[in-house]
Order: C-alpha cells, then structure tokens, then sequence
C-alpha cells in the first residue's frame, strides 16, 4: 500500500510535498518487525533518491 501512494504522489508531482510524512511512516514502521521496516526504507529510497 505504501508503494501504491508513492506511485500515486509521483504521477501527480506531490513528492516533495509528503516527504516528511513519508520519512515519519518509514521511522515508524521500525518496530514493526517480521523486516517490515527495511522494506518501507527500500520503498521510500526508490522514490526519494
């Protein structure tokens, strides 16, 4: 899901706008477990690289 919203900002050119949102959902997701949180990071890295 997290992957779909970024495709979503991307197609409409809201990055820049939600990346602090999207770092806060990746710090997050670090006590989630199961390497929930290292796939978040992949996600948030192909997008804000």
């Amino acid at each position: 899901m997290s992957k779909a919203a970024l495709e979503f900002l991307k197609r409409n050119n809201l990055l820049q706008s939600f990346k602090a949102r999207a770092e806060q959902c990746v710090k997050w997701s670090e006590y989630c477990g199961y390497g929930f949180a290292d796939d978040m990071e992949y996600i948030f890295n192909e997008y804000y690289s």
